[in-house]
């Protein structure tokens, strides 16, 4: 059945490239993360279900500036269990955040008024190494820490002492992947790897080679594949099988690196964002291309898609670029 995309809202205010997406406290909000440090809460309210764009807000409602680490905020995860927000950089490992009252500031998150004092818990992880992704494992307690260092590191959350520390590449570790009501986590590698681990005893099972450069994102369509890959040679790969995965197909996708991509929380669409600026919507069922996003169409961005999620079960899809903007879209089958 065709989609039909209509472009919400466009979120301003940030003053660098937008590197991060997360869940945030309240369920009509988002966190993002910024190349200046910056840690923002957005409001989504009111476009959490299917309505007509005529009916939307004139104007978004403003962010609200939670808190600034040292370095490029390239990674989020709100732990809601603990009521606490783990930020990952560029050169300070990752800071873990005491939730507290933001600070709103008129026209976006720089309002000039000193952010939340005190909220910074503790630091985690080598203060040398980037942390370029984060996945919280709530049923076991744990965060898993996608490394600069090429290490995957995982922390027990009760009290963050470090579980495990495994070295699988040379190269950095860019994105980690769970397999939907499976025991994998897909770790994608700045050395062409995407490596499948055992989330029980931190093993690594397989190890996927075939894209010719890094690897920066993944995502599991079902239990047990298939996995589809992405990469800085602009390329999906499509992995096959139960127990082993083998290569199935190969989509020349994007025109440049694909930075991200976000299964729908219904299974039924795959969208992906590259540094050509475009973000494109694909069946999870066989891949087939079902829109591509871009300006001046579908007011898309102007510079590197960066960051994508799925927000709430309504087809809502968020988009962070370096054109320092946030773009809200809403994903629905057309009726025609």
């Amino acid at each position: 059945m065709p989609l039909e995309i209509n472009h919400l809202q466009t979120l301003t205010g940030h003053r660098a490239a937008i590197f991060a997406l997360s869940a945030a406290p309240h369920a009509d909000a988002i966190l993002s993360g910024c190349g200046d440090g910056l840690v923002a809460n957005w409001t989504l309210a009111g476009l959490d279900s299917p309505r007509s764009v005529q009916d939307l807000p004139h104007e978004p409602a403003p962010a609200m500036a939670l808190a600034r680490i040292p370095a490029n905020v390239f990674s989020l995860c709100w732990l809601p269990d603990l009521q606490q927000l783990l930020v990952g950089g560029m050169h300070g490992g990752a800071f873990l955040l005491g939730w507290e009252s933001p600070i709103s500031g008129e026209g976006g998150p720089y309002s000039g008024q000193p952010l939340p004092s005190g909220n910074v818990l503790a630091t985690l992880s080598n203060p040398h190494a980037p942390v370029f992704d984060l996945l919280h494992r709530p049923q076991v307690q744990q965060v898993w820490m996608a490394c600069g260092d090429g290490i995957l590191r995982v922390y027990d959350t009760r009290d963050w002492t470090l579980l495990r520390e495994t070295l699988l590449s040379r190269e950095r570790l860019r994105n980690l992947s769970p397999e939907p009501n499976g025991n994998r986590i897909a770790v994608c590698a700045s050395d062409g790897c995407a490596y499948l681990v055992n989330s029980q005893n931190g093993l690594v099972t397989q190890v996927l080679e075939g894209h010719e450069q890094s690897v920066f994102c993944a995502a599991w369509t079902a239990q047990g594949g298939p996995l589809v890959t992405g990469s800085r040679d602009a390329r999906l790969r499509i992995w096959q099988g139960q127990d082993e995965l083998s290569l199935d197909e190969v989509i020349p996708a994007h025109l440049f690196t694909i930075n991200a991509m976000a299964l729908d929380p219904s299974g039924r669409w795959l969208a992906t964002g590259s540094r050509d600026k475009t973000i494109k919507v694909w069946s999870a069922k066989d891949f087939r291309l079902l829109k591509v996003l871009e300006r001046p169409r579908y007011e898309g961005h102007a510079r590197s898609v960066n960051a994508l999620m799925w927000h709430g079960q309504n087809g809502l899809l968020v988009s962070a670029s370096d054109d320092r903007t946030i773009k809200v879209w809403q994903v629905q089958e057309s009726a025609a």
